[in-house]
């Protein structure tokens, strides 16, 4: 399915995704964000005493849990961390009636500052991944002792520039998503006008300023409305900047207090009232994604759609180094699971989404990759599928 979709893609629209995701991305964001990400949590777990522990025998998360007297509620973040490593073969791992157990696979020392200079040598605008990562690499201990709970951590007051400064899109660990976001909306937008364009999950509206100035050119007048939706009265502050800036006085958008988790009809938009819904990397942390998407569904007018640009796991248990911030919210981590629409947290496979939108009325569905771009073949054998923008429709 994924070769056929490629080939509806023109030379100009490859030439457009290798310009988003180039291998410069792919050796800052994704070879040295693997390993530096794999080496902070190394030094975690040498500075909390995790790692001579896992020197001396194969353990598993519980009893790691259990001799560091860590809170029961760590054993997710902790397993992952566990299973990340051994992904990246830096831990060994055996099964037994108790589950997973990990042993430290002996490495090549690496110096986690000369790293990180090397990787800033090639590009200073990766700085905001690499430092909210390591803000919270340095708080896991207080949430694994129970000092401080995730939310606590990462949306802390002094620390919300953090987060602005990670969904920017001068960000270069970050921009690809909005980026990817702008070029499917641009590409299956539908020549039509008075389109009514909801935001979900905005944020600090780094995917609609990145949208707004694509569309910009030509498109952006078909617009009638474009509403810019979060659960979370901050971020609505700071989008609705973020959309000022961007955008000409002209254009009519609103700010709309919305939790996708509930139905959207109960919270001031109807059923078919909507033509295209939007999200990047947003809806994957809905409670229950089937009922989340039904809700999406209800509110779209026939021939309207969906699009998502999603960070995507290549396959369904490839766990990415950006979880190691998510793993510590609650809202990420404690979703419904479903052994065949959702069998984990956090990032789906395209797979999954497919079969998710599928379930939820959604026809039509497509989807572009960060791998359809035309890339060198040295390159091509070493990437996988790190980022999907999906198209769904309401026939």
């Amino acid at each position: 399915m994924i070769r056929e979709l490629r080939n509806e893609l023109s030379l100009e629209e490859r030439e457009a995704i290798a310009h988003i995701f180039t291998k410069g991305y792919y050796e800052l964001s994704c070879f040295n964000g693997i390993s530096y990400v794999s080496h902070l949590i190394l030094q975690l777990f040498e500075n909390t005493g995790i790692l001579e522990l896992l020197k001396n025998k194969y353990t598993t998360s519980n009893e790691i849990i259990a001799e560091f007297n860590f809170i029961p509620n760590a054993n997710y973040a902790l397993e992952w961390m566990l299973s990340f490593l051994n992904q990246g073969g830096f831990l060994k791992k055996m099964e037994d009636r108790k589950g997973a157990r990990y042993c430290y696979e002996k490495i090549e020392d690496i110096d986690l500052q000369d790293l990180f200079q090397k990787t800033v040598d090639l590009d200073k605008n990766i700085i905001p991944s690499a430092k909210l990562m390591e803000y919270c690499l340095s708080e896991y201990p207080n949430f694994f002792n129970g000092q401080k709970k995730g939310f606590e951590i990462l949306f802390a007051a002094d620390k919300i520039k953090l987060w602005v400064d990670y969904f920017s899109n001068d960000n270069s660990g970050y921009c690809v998503y909005n980026s990817l976001g702008a070029f499917g909306v641009l590409k299956w937008m539908k020549e039509k006008h008075n389109i009514r364009f909801l935001e979900v999950g905005g944020g600090t509206g780094g995917a609609s300023a990145a949208l707004i100035d694509k569309l910009k050119k030509n498109l952006l007048s078909r617009i009638s409305e474009y509403i810019f939706s979060d659960v979370s009265p901050v971020f609505l502050r700071i989008g609705n900047r973020a959309i000022m800036n961007a955008a000409p006085d002209d254009f009519q958008y609103s700010l709309k207090r919305l939790d996708f988790d509930k139905p959207i009809v109960e919270q001031g938009i109807g059923e078919d009232e909507v033509d295209i819904v939007y999200g990047v990397n947003a809806v994957h942390v809905a409670k229950n994604l089937a009922n989340t998407l039904k809700n999406i569904y209800k509110v779209i007018k026939p021939g309207g759609m969906i699009i998502l640009s999603e960070s995507c796991r290549p396959s369904q248990d490839y766990l990415l180094f950006q979880e190691v911030i998510f793993n510590l919210l609650d809202n990420y981590v404690n979703v419904d699971l479903d052994k065949d629409l959702r069998p984990i947290p956090g990032f789906l496979d395209y797979e999954h989404w497919r079969s998710n939108l599928e379930a939820s009325g959604f026809k039509n569905i497509e989807a572009i990759f960060n791998t359809d771009g035309i890339y060198p073949d040295d390159l091509r054998t070493k990437i996988d599928t790190l980022a999907a923008v999906i198209k769904a429709e309401k026939i």
